[in-house]
């Protein structure tokens, strides 16, 4: 029921997925990043026992693991540019990740952000 009254009020909808996303931005994405600055990958890379090194064996600088990251979360970027197009971003969305699962499945031993920021995650 109230579901129903907050999808019938967009004004309420558009701002609490506002508060949503700057929430997720502050507690998941800034730290993230911080994370990959300070530590060369965070506290997830660490407990999974990953490295990430260039085309030559050797750590990758924090800059590059950096980049990574900003590479993967760049999607999530998009989603405040997409808040005026509301009634078309499904027709966006849709092919968008369509597209993102078929590169993930042709290249399954790198992802799409360690291609591009010339990173390669290895055993530690």
């Amino acid at each position: 029921m109230a579901a129903r009254e907050a999808l019938e009020q967009p004004n309420f909808f558009l701002g609490a997925l506002a508060v949503g996303f700057g929430a997720a931005v502050i507690c998941v994405i800034v730290p993230c990043l911080v994370a990959s600055m300070l530590f060369r990958g965070g506290a997830l890379v660490h407990l999974l026992g990953i490295v990430f090194v260039d085309q030559k064996g050797v750590p990758a600088s924090r800059w590059r693991v950096t980049a990574r990251n900003l590479i993967a979360w760049l999607p999530l970027a998009l989603v405040p540019a997409s808040m005026y197009v509301l009634e078309i971003l499904p027709f966006i969305a849709g092919p968008v990740l369509v597209l993102a699962a078929v590169v993930s499945l042709l290249l399954p031993d790198r992802g799409l952000p360690d291609r591009l920021a010339g990173t390669w995650p290895v055993p530690r």
